[in-house]
């Protein structure tokens, strides 16, 4: 199997076939350069704050807006060829999200948010691996049970508080079917992670011939394919990895013995550095793993900054000729980049983000939004990205 994922990586530009179809070729553009190089991680301070960071990476133009949901914000479930009626749910906490347009079409499902009680999810790619019902298998009582897989993370952050609410439910089937949707000609293969403001954290797969599955997730980590457990097993591959330099080479030449060193940072020797799932799952464990443990929650905000800044990808380092929806020679236009990461403070209810363009964090906070639906731009312009100091230069005294 991951193999075939890394073989449809390889030879991900078919979707210039179907390009000439306005919204089917950007759709499979979207899925096959899309959020593929998503990650999520969450650190637990000692003061008990728990921060969780993202990325979304894209490989075409794309706007995302911040979007704000007071209580009682009503969702209905999408049409299902056996019901007349379909599932509807309205949210009972506040929460804060993001949302994306991709040229004039609204993307309904939301990438991934934050609750008024604490509780965090996001989405993030699986393709190759993942397989949900389909929805003509949905008839009689499971119409007003079933949702589709781009309404999970909505579902899940109306309705829980806590991870622990969440595993009781899918332990006892108490969670709603997942059918998969096909919206403007297109499947979007999905995982999710799930964390709350006690530490607790849980990642949730629909894979095939496995049906749904979750694991706690104890290292912290969320990339995307192949499945969780994949990826666990993969970490056993790197044990040597070490915030602790290794001896410098040395040799005796008569009789004295020369060092040959060169800085430091030699533990980290053998850690991946390119941008497949698995490299950047390792990456962000071993970070993870090696940094100095926050006493405040503040601190695990930085943290987490420096920490989405690792999987920052600019325009050009990650290409697939051919990738493009618009028939033009631009491909690096479109290759993948991190639009924006996004930090969440589930203590406070706090979340920060920043653009490609405009690098500045802004912050927005739960306790501040509206009792109306809202949205803010996630990129700004350049100029918002600095402040110019000119004015607090300071004069040396003689």
């Amino acid at each position: 199997e991951y193999k075939s994922y890394l073989r449809f990586c390889m030879v991900s530009n078919v979707g210039v076939a179907l390009s000439r179809l306005p919204h089917l070729g950007l759709l499979l553009t979207l899925c096959i350069t899309g959020c593929n190089s998503c990650q999520e991680t969450y650190i637990t301070a000692e003061d008990g704050g728990v921060v969780v960071g993202r990325t979304m990476e894209f490989g075409i133009p794309f706007k995302t807006y911040v979007v704000t949901e007071p209580p009682g914000t009503p969702f209905v479930g999408h049409s299902l060829p056996n019901c007349e009626k379909t599932m509807a749910f309205e949210t009972a906490f506040g929460a804060i999200k993001t949302q994306g347009w991709v040229g004039d079409i609204f993307l309904e499902s939301s990438f991934g948010g934050i609750n008024s009680a604490g509780l965090s999810a996001s989405l993030l790619y699986f393709p190759i691996f993942t397989e949900y019902r389909d929805k003509n298998s949905i008839k009689g009582d499971e119409c007003l049970n079933s949702i589709s897989q781009n309404q999970v993370v909505d579902y899940i952050l109306s309705k829980y508080q806590t991870v622990l609410q969440l595993q009781v439910d899918l332990e006892n089937d108490d969670f709603p079917s997942v059918w998969g949707i096909v919206t403007i000609g297109l499947l979007h293969p999905l995982h999710y992670s799930i964390i709350d403001k006690n530490g607790d954290a849980i990642v949730l797969e629909y894979t095939k011939g496995k049906g749904r599955l979750f694991f706690n997730n104890t290292v912290g980590v969320m990339t995307n394919s192949p499945p969780y457990d994949w990826h666990m097993n993969n970490l056993r591959n790197y044990p040597h990895l070490t915030n602790i330099d290794h001896k410098a080479f040395s040799y005796k030449y008569r009789g004295e013995e020369m060092l040959l060193f060169l800085g430091s940072g030699s533990g980290l020797l053998g850690m991946p550095g390119d941008y497949l799932s698995p490299s950047r799952f390792i990456r962000a464990a071993t970070f993870l793993k090696l940094i100095k443990k926050p006493k405040t929650t503040e601190e695990a905000i930085t943290q987490t900054m420096h920490i989405v800044n690792t999987a920052d990808m600019m325009r050009g380092v990650a290409v697939n000729p051919g990738n493009t929806y618009t028939g033009k020679d631009d491909t690096l236009d479109h290759s993948q980049h991190t639009y924006w990461p996004f930090v969440k403070d589930l203590k406070s209810g706090c979340c920060y983000f920043r653009g490609y363009v405009d690098t500045s964090w802004r912050r927005l906070c739960i306790t501040d939004i509206p009792d109306y639906k809202a949205y803010v731009a996630v990129e700004g312009e350049f100029e918002n990205s600095y402040r110019d100091v000119s004015e607090d230069l300071l004069q040396f005294e003689d």
